[in-house]
């Protein structure tokens, strides 16, 4: 009775870390605005989505809808706004590290689960790239963990529950993030690693192939809800262009995928990994991957090897590794080090025991303190208003019923601030679909009221010639004026 009682005393104490952690975080930093191109599109697609217009269809990119849905629930819950997004972000990542440690834990990998668990809750606090973690490799992260956490379940207790949750996971991480289908060939290895009944090839067969089912069932879950939702309204060949036929056209993939992915240059995201000390432990794990899997040969050693390789293609995947594609290697990152810790200071098979959580639980924040101890020294609250709030208030207070609105590149913003919707399906122009573009390139024609460019766009327009860049300085000299100088960029109005 007194064991049991410790057990059960030692077996909350990584899950209440965890929830401590999560809410001390998202009581001390706040979002100012949203940084960065890429997410300020999505927070136009996904106002516009709430005001009635559809993704895809009448607004164009080729990023999967579950940002924009993301988006949209947190704002439902606590207002429109970045730090909105930043706690429902949060609260995702605290989710998955909990799925991850009961996953390991029912595993009996008393070690590897709280060290997993806090590691990843760690990557993710201590947010080394700051507000870069609003895109979409966030909020396919703890999707990927939580997948981790039921394929390992599984394959030391085989329930078929496990196993499609596993592919639910995957698919929801899909729905943010197209790469993220990569982690499919780690999930599907970790649940037919589950011993069989029989010992004939055959008995094995019948089984992986049934268990390969049921992850790919639960992958189409997901997916298959979001299909029909926008099959219910029209656009389901929209969305399937989007983030399929332009999706793979975008990244550049060629059946060559494997010579790609290998000769992808990475010395720029080395250098982000090994710059900051929230990611030295985990750099460590990586390096010592080798040695202690050769030492202690085992599924838990195999199923790292796999999760590392995987997440390596799902970064660099696309047309050129951008350092924050880093944080989709967050749950490969985690789970390096739990099965580092386990296989090197667990002796064998590990027995449920309060010592060894208890245990594991202190390793695991002596391990990434130092990284909480930074992230919590240099904590600056990010009050005040955002500077593009002040450029929309202007044309808010200039524009006449009637009145349109162009961003050329940067700060799309202005459209979810003003109010006033773009006049065009893409934002930018590296989307590869034609029809998009053609409504990009058709905008000049229908002159809009106020014309937004970026200070570097504006300098190469008296040079430009051809292309979109030549018509655009062609019309703002013939029939617009010089309005508003902003830090954020230049306002054009017509005359």
């Amino acid at each position: 009775m007194w064991r049991a009682l410790r057990l059960g005393s030692a077996e909350v104490l990584c899950p209440l870390l965890v929830v401590a952690a999560t809410v001390f975080d998202l009581g001390t930093l706040e979002w100012r605005d949203y940084a960065g191109r890429d997410v300020e599109i999505y927070v136009v697609i996904a106002q516009y989505w709430h005001d009635g217009l559809l993704p895809y269809r009448d607004l164009y990119d080729f990023k999967p809808p579950l940002t924009y849905a993301a988006l949209r629930a947190a704002w439902a819950i606590w207002g429109p706004g970045a730090e909105s997004v930043r706690r429902l972000l949060m609260l995702a990542a605290a989710a998955g590290a909990l799925v991850a440690y009961a996953g390991l834990r029912r595993a009996r990998l008393v070690l590897a689960a709280p060290v997993t668990a806090i590691g990843f809750l760690t990557l993710v606090v201590a947010d080394p790239w700051r507000v870069v973690s609003q895109n979409t490799e966030l909020v396919a992260a703890p999707f990927g963990i939580a997948a981790f956490g039921c394929a390992v379940a599984y394959q030391h207790g085989a329930r078929w529950p496990w196993a499609l949750g596993s592919g639910v996971w995957v698919g929801l991480a899909m729905l943010a993030k197209q790469p993220a289908a990569l982690w499919l060939v780690p999930v599907v290895l970790q649940v037919c690693m589950q011993p069989v009944d029989g010992s004939r090839l055959r008995d094995w067969m019948r089984a992986a192939v049934r268990r390969t089912l049921l992850v790919v069932a639960g992958c189409t879950i997901p997916i298959g809800v979001v299909v029909l939702y926008f099959a219910w309204h029209g656009a389901a060949s929209d969305l399937i262009e989007a983030t399929v036929t332009d999706g793979i056209r975008y990244a550049g993939l060629r059946s060559d995928l494997l010579w790609a992915v290998l000769a992808r240059p990475t010395a720029d995201l080395l250098r982000q990994v090994t710059t900051h000390a929230a990611m030295w432990p985990f750099v460590g794990a990586v390096l010592a991957v080798p040695l202690v899997t050769l030492l202690r040969p085992s599924r838990a050693g195999l199923a790292a090897w796999v999760w590392l390789l995987v997440s390596y293609a799902v970064v660099v995947v696309g047309p050129r590794s951008e350092w924050h594609y880093l944080m989709c290697a967050f749950p490969a990152l985690a789970l390096t080090l739990g099965t580092v810790i386990e296989l090197a200071l667990a002796a064998g098979e590990a027995r449920p025991s309060a010592r060894r959580l208890v245990g594991g639980t202190i390793v695991a924040v002596l391990l990434v303190g130092g990284a909480w101890t930074a992230h919590t020294l240099q904590l600056q609250p990010l009050g005040g208003r955002s500077p593009i709030a002040d450029l929309a208030e202007q044309i808010r207070h200039a524009r006449q019923p009637g009145d349109t609105l162009f961003v050329k590149d940067e700060p799309y913003l202005l459209y979810a601030e003003t109010g006033m919707p773009p006049l065009t399906r893409i934002f930018y122009p590296d989307a590869p679909t034609a029809g998009a573009l053609e409504t990009w390139v058709g905008v000049l024609a229908r002159r809009p009221t106020f014309i937004c460019v970026s200070h570097g766009t504006e300098g190469r327009l008296p040079s430009a010639q051809q292309g979109f860049e030549g018509d655009l300085a062609r019309v703002l000299a013939q029939e617009y004026q010089r309005w508003v100088v902003h830090p954020i960029g230049v306002v054009y109005r017509r005359k």
